[in-house]
This record gives structure tokens, C-alpha cells and sequence, in this order.
């Protein structure tokens, strides 16, 4: 499990996320789901105790508790031909180089069933923070939430909420 230095890390804006994710999460009540970047393992914790007979897995690029390990590029070779009902993938994606987007998606895709659970945050002001590399509207092609939502329409009917100043929320519910 990650250990978080800034102890203002889990503010009152990143429980409003966790939150979100859960909710669409339990939506379904689905058997099996993958988070990718569990980040401090809030969310799979709750989710277990939400839905104790769902199997509830980890991908993670260091975290030696995950499930899996590997970086999120080399999805396809870590979890061979494992797949889930629901995924989420929240506040990872961001940190990858954007020419990697849709492979990643492809390869996520690939391995759920029923339904992706994707955040993505936009750019507000002039300066991205220092470990994302790109955000909705730091690049010339994805100015918008909608923009992103076009990309992800392939995989299924997708809905996208603002969920704080900065942060977008995509459900994909596979066709």
C-alpha cells in the first residue's frame, strides 16, 4: 500500500471522488472488478466490505499488495487472459503519455465485461501539475470532456460528470 507523505492528500475533494467511483461502482452489483492505480487502497477497501462476495482486484505500477504489477502500457502481458465485469482506471491515465491513451483503453477494453469507470482531469489554469503528463485541454486535440467522451464512445454508451473543479468522471457501459 502506498504511505502518502502530504497529509493533506486525502482532502475533502479526493474523498468526494472516492465516493464517486464507489457509487457507479455498485451500480451493477457486479462479481468481479479490477481497479487500476488503487492509489492508498480506499476504494478496494470499501468495496469489499460494500460487496463482500465480489471478487475485488488491484493493478499497480509498485505496489507490492496489488494483484498485479506492472505498468498500466503493459496491461495485456500482466493479467493474460483474465477478465473483469466493472474496471475502474481513475487518476492514473493522466500520468502516461497521451499517445498511449487509446492503446491502453484497447487493452482495458479488452478485459471487461460489463462496464469502465475512468477519471480524467482538466486543466485549469496555465501550469499542470508536475506528475500528470496531459490533461483535458493541455493538448490540442482533447480541449473537452466531450472530446475524451468521443474517444471512449467505441467501447460503449458513455456518460461523463464534472465531479470537482477539475475532475471528470466517464462510465462506459459495454455494448
Amino acid at each position: 500500500m502506498y504511505i502518502f507523505g502530504d497529509k493533506n492528500y486525502c482532502n475533502k475533494k479526493r474523498w468526494g471522488t472516492y465516493y464517486e467511483q464507489l457509487k457507479r461502482a455498485i451500480d451493477g452489483e457486479y462479481k468481479s472488478y479490477l481497479i487500476i492505480g488503487p492509489g492508498d487502497n480506499i476504494v478496494p477497501i470499501v468495496l469489499k466490505q460494500i460487496c463482500p462476495n465480489a471478487v475485488v482486484e488491484t493493478y499497480d505500477i509498485k505496489d507490492v499488495t496489488a494483484t498485479y504489477i506492472g505498468d498500466v502500457c503493459d496491461f495485456d502481458s500482466v493479467v493474460g487472459d483474465k477478465t473483469w465485469e466493472c474496471v475502474i482506471c481513475c487518476q492514473v491515465l493522466e500520468h502516461v503519455e497521451f499517445s498511449n491513451f487509446v492503446h491502453i483503453l484497447d487493452m482495458i477494453s479488452s478485459h471487461t465485461n460489463k462496464k469502465m469507470i475512468i477519471s480524467l482531469p482538466k486543466k485549469i489554469n496555465k501550469f499542470m501539475t508536475i506528475y500528470h503528463k496531459w490533461e483535458i485541454g493541455s493538448i490540442e486535440d482533447i480541449k473537452t470532456s466531450s472530446d475524451i467522451k468521443n474517444i471512449l464512445s467505441k467501447y460503449g454508451d458513455v456518460t461523463v460528470e464534472n465531479i470537482t473543479d477539475r475532475i471528470y468522471i466517464f462510465d462506459i457501459i459495454k455494448e
